[in-house]
């Protein structure tokens, strides 16, 4: 039997101090290869309605009418530098590996 690859993980996004999205929090999905070569084919504003349709799970983003769905019918109320600083911090992600966990300490026992 062969090594079994961890199940796909979930991605959070962090966004620096100084920037638009700063404190922001969007979780997404991870993905393939083959999905991500397909996506980044697409036109731009294709690739980011898809990338929240697919991709995001949810958002905690809020502007003057309220909670803003994290799916397609909150599009409208994101700018794209947004959605396009969200789907840049997502390919990141996507290519970055997770730091190990951090293993309960023995008290030198």
């Amino acid at each position: 039997m062969g090594f079994m690859l961890p199940e796909f993980r979930t991605i959070v996004l962090e966004f620096d101090a100084g920037t638009a999205l700063a404190g922001a929090t969007v979780r997404c999905k991870s993905t393939s290869q083959a999905d991500l070569d397909r996506i980044g084919e697409m036109p731009i504003t294709e690739s980011v309605k898809q990338f929240v349709e697919d991709y995001v799970i949810d958002w905690d983003l809020e502007d003057s009418r309220g909670p803003i769905p994290s799916d397609e019918t909150g599009l409208d109320r994101v700018e794209p530098r947004h959605l396009n600083a969200m789907q840049g911090a997502w390919f990141r992600g996507l290519y970055t590996v997770s730091a190990p966990l951090v293993s309960a300490s023995s008290g030198g026992a």
